[in-house]
């Protein structure tokens, strides 16, 4: 599935493994982020539903030395 991500959301990327809140037919649902991209409206036409919020990041992957 996709979902848009608004514009205050933006400021911290939203990345793979992150979980967030999104919209769905039956309310709200939390969602694994398994990738995310970013596609012009202007090209495809297409509206998406909202995520409304981060509810955890996934954690940072430190480099091994």
């Amino acid at each position: 599935y996709n979902w848009h991500i608004p514009k205050f959301l933006r400021k911290e990327p939203i990345q793979q493994g992150d979980i967030v809140l999104v919209r769905t037919a039956n309310g709200v649902a939390r969602v694994l982020v398994m990738q995310a991209f970013r596609e012009e409206f202007e090209e495809t036409q297409k509206r998406y539903k909202r995520v409304i919020k981060v509810i955890e990041r996934a954690p940072k992957k430190e480099p091994v030395s």
